[in-house]
């Protein structure tokens, strides 16, 4: 991936078939939530010639990192960090979708900022 200074947002791809319930979800029933991989292909190969570094898409998202100005330009919203390192935008964490392509914002449920790592809760 590019800079360490550069924001890294994550995108989550949309369901074929539907958004899952918030509770109720097994492993079982993961494999019919995945994104069709022509989509996955779509939308990445449009991020990246757009100018954007993308990480491995794993299940329903990968990342993606580039320069504010990428993203101002291509999601409509200025990233800003925070002290501790957080990006975020005027709005919140969640990017605007609105000026995505038709195609792309039919295939994206979300383009998220998340914490750097040592900011996250991971005990047990």
């Amino acid at each position: 991936m590019g800079d360490v200074g550069e924001p890294v947002a994550l995108v989550i791809l949309e369901s074929p078939s539907g958004r899952p319930q918030d509770s109720g979800l097994t492993a079982a029933e993961l494999q019919t939530h995945l994104p069709v991989p022509e989509v996955v292909s779509s939308v990445r190969a449009n991020l990246a010639a757009a100018g954007f570094d993308l990480g491995a898409a794993v299940g329903i998202a990968f990342s993606i990192q580039g320069p504010v100005e990428l993203f101002r330009q291509y999601f409509g919203a200025t990233p800003v960090q925070q002290d501790d390192g957080v990006w975020t935008t005027a709005a919140g964490n969640e990017l605007p979708l609105d000026a995505l392509p038709d195609h792309e914002r039919q295939s994206v449920r979300a383009v998220v900022f998340e914490p750097p790592v040592d900011l996250m809760d991971v005990s047990t």
